[in-house]
């Protein structure tokens, strides 16, 4: 699975428009909890970013990302939920 992003990043008061992409290599189920608690999943995947080379102090990132992530079930919809969990790059 693969995703095509855009955004900004900002380091200081430096900004930067970015493309890239986002591929899913693979997601594991951890462990499914029960109905009081969230299921446990982890991701793994590639990265490759590029800053707009027109502007000041561009970097292009590419490396691997794994991140820790949880479901929760809020009303009829899951969310994702990565505020408990980590993300970490290779």
């Amino acid at each position: 699975m693969t995703y095509s992003v855009r955004g900004r990043t900002k380091v200081k008061e430096n900004v930067c428009d970015f493309s890239g992409e986002v591929r899913i290599k693979k997601i594991y189920h951890v462990f499914e909890r029960d109905a009081d608690s969230p299921d446990y999943y982890k991701i793994i995947a590639d990265y490759s970013l590029k800053e707009d080379s027109t502007q000041n102090g561009k970097v292009n990132y590419k490396t691997k990302v794994i991140i820790d992530w949880t479901t929760l079930y809020r009303g009829n919809d899951y969310v994702l939920d990565c505020s408990k969990g980590q993300c970490r790059c290779d």
